[in-house]
């Protein structure tokens, strides 16, 4: 691994934004099977997304800690 005072820059604003994509918000109450599907892709959308992200961020600071 790379020693602890190694700085990288600054998050970019779009991962940060992205990154804080949150959860479906489930209503309160019984739901309709559309309902549930309707939520649980919309839900899997949001992971991909996060994920999406912070694979971008890795790639970065991978990209960042071989060039020093």
């Amino acid at each position: 691994g790379l020693p602890l005072y190694v700085k990288f820059p600054p998050v970019p604003t779009e991962i940060v934004a992205c990154s804080k994509r949150a959860p479906v918000t489930l209503p309160d109450g019984d739901m309709s099977a559309h309902d549930v599907e309707v939520n649980w892709k919309a839900d899997r959308y949001s992971v991909v997304v996060v994920r999406q992200c912070l694979r971008r961020l890795i790639v970065r600071d991978q990209k960042l800690a071989g060039a020093k």
